[in-house]
């Protein structure tokens, strides 16, 4: 069976009223849980920090529908939600990046969404081992594949620092990936 096209507001109409709620998140998860599962964990997350910050993510979505006026789209605005909520949890948990970094190997093949590639977890070990701002941009925009416009929104950074930052992320992970060669 083939599912026909929803759109954003769709979902949206469905998560503002207090009777469809719960159609609206059934709907929002089947057509964004897994991009956005697989965003948080692109934070460097472990599988069950991350099945922790998706669920907080759509339990604010719930709280916050009525109050979506669609200044952006609901993948911006959602992605922004759950960025915030994965710096919060980070900061929570207080994880360095190198602890991360060294469980995420076993973290990413314990995924129920990893393929397997070899090639994928050393291009998120690079990725995790980027300095905050550099790592937090070149997943917006490698991994999200967002424009600059859209990173602005979720980041609240400039267009122009945020290509100086993803300029040089590319150039530090490209490294990386070579000396593995």
């Amino acid at each position: 069976m083939q599912m026909t096209k929803v759109s954003d507001s769709e979902i949206m109409d469905l998560l503002k009223k207090k009777g469809t709620l719960d159609q609206g998140l059934r709907l929002f998860v089947k057509v964004y849980g897994k991009d956005l599962h697989g965003f948080i964990r692109t934070y460097g997350l472990q599988q069950a920090d991350a099945d922790e910050v998706f669920q907080e993510t759509l339990i604010k979505l719930m709280e916050k529908a009525k109050s979506f006026k669609g200044q952006s789209s609901l993948k911006t605005w959602v992605w922004t939600i759950a960025r915030n909520k994965t710096i919060d949890h980070k900061r929570k948990v207080k994880r360095l990046n190198i602890h991360e970094a060294e469980g995420l190997e076993d973290s990413l093949r314990e995924d129920p969404f990893f393929n397997g590639d070899e090639w994928l977890i050393r291009l998120h070990k690079a990725v995790s081992e980027l300095p905050d701002t550099q790592r937090e941009v070149f997943i917006l925009r490698y991994f999200e594949e967002m424009s600059y416009e859209q990173m602005a929104k979720v980041t609240g950074k400039s267009k122009s620092t945020l290509k100086t930052s993803f300029h040089y992320a590319t150039g530090k992970v490209a490294e990386k990936l070579k000396k593995q060669l």
